[in-house]
């Protein structure tokens, strides 16, 4: 979902979706720029031993406020997240992996935990739902989501191979192929 656009004439971050979480806006609006969002604004201009290495790099380049891409896909994750705002630096550049893991963990919302896989995704109302296949501990997995409803979240109804499930969780196979149909 495009929640707005960056006016190049106003240097601004320009809402235009009704539904644009409050707390993505005051915490990614000012940072966002036409090409991506910034990691952090202003950059520091010299090296601060307190600050460590982000002043090492010139002002807007890499993590001293250049356009990094780690925050976009955290702006999908940021309301979700456990943590949410305790600052990390899990792999330097692992863009692509913050883009899959929020990809499938808080959209699709596959979430693989000690008993099983936890399905709980968060889509767009406009989405009729969705196929994906994900492979775990020996056993493939193809869930099917309906959304005749155009809800957003909240699984309704979850079976596996067939037999109805109760709440969102999927059971742990050692192999085979296992067919998972959810509705919101």
């Amino acid at each position: 979902m495009q929640y707005g656009y960056f006016n190049d004439a106003a240097r601004e971050y320009v809402i235009t979706h009704p539904k644009t979480p409050v707390k993505w806006i005051n915490d990614v609006g000012a940072l966002a720029t036409d090409k991506g969002i910034k990691l952090s604004w202003p950059g520091y201009n010299g090296f601060d031993p307190q600050k460590g290495g982000v002043t090492t790099y010139p002002p807007g380049a890499k993590e001293n406020g250049g356009i990094f891409l780690h925050p976009n896909p955290w702006g999908t994750m940021a309301d979700e997240h456990p943590d949410f705002g305790l600052g990390r630096n899990s792999w330097l550049s692992g863009t692509a992996s913050w883009m899959y893991r929020s990809s499938t963990r808080y959209v699709l919302g596959i979430h693989p935990e000690h008993e099983g896989l936890r399905f709980d995704p968060c889509i767009p109302k406009s989405w009729d739902g969705f196929i994906v296949e994900r492979t775990c501990r020996g056993a493939a997995y193809r869930i099917t989501l309906g959304n005749p409803e155009g809800k957003s979240k909240g699984v309704t109804a979850l079976m596996v191979d067939g037999k109805p499930v109760r709440g969102n969780l999927i059971p742990w196979f050692g192999d085979g192929i296992h067919m998972v149909e959810a509705r919101l």
